[in-house]
């Protein structure tokens, strides 16, 4: 081996048609990756910021729609008061008699929907009821002198003396003398009176959520309306006391739900129903009738129940009670008369978003803070978030479809992209192996003319076409060449062997022995001629 040649390594024989494959592949399917990758990612995040923004406009507008209602709601239990407001000035013009008393009384229903029976057999029930409980006329020194309870007329020795709050309905009643000095066509508005839940003087007596539902039917609270009345001549005579059933307003509250659904009573665990605060905080509508204010049996009101009272069975003031910050929150924002939402978690543990609105009323004890109280709307966050999260799921199942359509067509362009490049390499390796063949042929002296032509006749022509006519001209000049030179040499080898035969003539002629032999030669022909001679003689 020669010195100077390079050394080289073990060389790795790559064939020219893997060479082409591999660089038209690395050519077009890693720009094809990067389109489809990034082309998924952007749909991705496309996806993702439309489910976010979806959602929560979704979510708001389900807190709109919430909101929508609560203020219907509220609007409505505004209603029911301001038309009591009326009623109560309308009876003052009345003859105070319990026949005049008793047509308005039956006059005036609403229906109640509640459920009875027991929790192994449940029953609805739907009822006109009428829409208060109590009628009265008081003169002016507190004597009863028409009272109507429940529809029937209270006998006369039963009337009582109600300018001593001692004889009222719940002991420390003072609306007689909030309502006497009041001027001509002025109202006077009590609190929600009630006695509470587990008092015995209360007919429901329900404890808690549980049995509340089968208990609201006995469930006896009132709000009272008073005003003075007037003779003709402008002399006071008395007052007059409608006394509405709460009820009616709490109607307007327990069968709310998140969606347009309704339900006899709502399931307060599940962070699903509505409630209702008066102008104090107190919770006068709720699902557990045992979170309600009420009064104990000396007619004294029920203290809050707070952190240190959890384990007693007790109302709940949303303004003083220590429980929960939202409940301060809203009951402050309400009776301010704002409006909103605010997300907490109710003592059973559910999380909700409660959206409350003021409920706007201004007589009796109302009138400074202008607002009966406030109506919560109170819906499961999961129920909130639903539309959203249909919503999220409508843009996931559209981002996979799309993303779907991306792979297969990725896909499918791969396999055709590595089908195209096959043919393509196949195409141009091919004809040169065909080629490569043709000139090992003609390396053993022969020319495969069909298989040359078979390239040249191609129906595409290409480089490799050319190359094919170049190399048959080639080879054929080559074969050609060959021919002449062998010619050439044949032609020569004669010439040569002539040559060597006069060579070896010349040194046969120039020797000893052939000049001997022509000495002798001469001498012969001369004897034969002179025999020749002799004979002719």
């Amino acid at each position: 081996m020669d010195a100077s040649e390079p050394k080289t390594g073990r060389q790795i024989r790559l064939g020219l048609f893997w060479k082409i494959l591999v660089a038209t592949l690395i050519a077009g399917i890693i720009p094809l990756l990067l389109v489809s990758y990034n082309s998924t990612t952007a749909i991705e995040e496309t996806g993702n910021k439309a489910q976010e923004v979806a959602a929560e406009e979704l979510d708001n507008k389900s807190i709109e729609a919430l909101q929508v209602r609560a203020k219907q709601t509220a609007l409505q239990i505004s209603l029911i008061l301001e038309h009591s407001v009326q009623d109560t000035l309308y009876v003052a013009e009345l003859e105070p008699a319990f026949e005049r008393y008793e047509t308005f009384y039956q006059s005036r229903r609403s229906d109640l929907w509640y459920q009875t029976g027991t929790e192994e057999d449940p029953q609805e029930t739907i009822r006109p009821l009428p829409l208060y409980r109590e009628m009265a006329f008081i003169d002016k020194s507190g004597q009863e002198i028409v009272r109507i309870v429940d529809g029937k007329k209270i006998p006369e020795d039963a009337l009582r003396d109600v300018s001593n709050p001692a004889n009222t309905t719940y002991l420390t009643e003072t609306y007689f003398d909030q309502t006497i000095d009041l001027p001509k066509g002025e109202i006077y508005v009590s609190p929600v009176m009630a006695w509470y839940v587990s008092t015995e003087k209360q007919p429901a007596q329900a404890l808690s959520a549980e049995v509340s539902p089968f208990e609201y039917v006995q469930y006896e609270a009132v709000i009272r309306f008073a005003t003075p009345v007037y003779n003709d001549g402008d002399e006071l005579e008395g007052i007059v006391v409608l006394s509405l059933d709460h009820r009616h307003l709490m109607e307007k509250t327990n069968h709310i739900r998140s969606s347009n659904e309704e339900v006899v009573w709502p399931d307060y665990g599940s962070g699903d129903y509505a409630y209702m605060l008066d102008y104090q905080g107190w919770l006068i509508a709720h699902p557990n009738l045992a979170t309600l204010r009420g009064l104990d049996e000396e007619g004294n009101l029920m203290p809050t129940q707070t952190m240190e009272t959890l384990d007693q069975t007790l109302p709940f003031n949303m303004l003083s009670s220590d429980i929960k910050e939202e409940a301060i929150e809203i009951s402050s924002a309400v009776l301010a008369g704002e409006e909103g939402n605010i997300q907490s978690e109710n003592l059973e543990g559910a999380l909700k978003v409660d959206v409350y609105v003021p409920i706007e009323f201004s007589y009796g004890v109302y009138q400074d803070e202008g607002y009966f109280g406030g109506l919560v709307l109170s819906e499961n966050v999961q129920n909130v978030e639903k539309a959203g999260e249909i919503s999220k799921s409508i843009i996931n199942q559209a981002v996979a479809a799309i993303q779907k359509d991306i792979f297969w067509i990725a896909g499918i362009s791969l396999v055709m992209f590595v089908g195209a490049s096959v043919f393509v390499s196949r195409s141009i390796i091919n004809p040169i192996r065909r080629l490569t063949e043709a000139a090992r042929i003609m390396e053993k002296g022969e020319l495969d003319v069909s298989m040359l032509n078979q390239l040249l006749n191609r129906r595409l022509q290409d480089e490799v076409t050319e190359l094919t006519r170049v190399f048959k001209q080639m080879a054929r000049a080559v074969q050609l060449r060959e021919r002449n030179l062998r010619e050439q040499v044949m032609e020569l080898k004669i010439q040569i062997d002539e040559a060597k035969k006069q060579e070896e003539v010349d040194k046969i002629v120039q020797s000893e022995s052939f000049k001997s032999l022509q000495v002798k030669a001469k001498e012969m022909r001369a004897r034969r001629m002179a025999r020749q001679e002799q004979r002719e003689d």
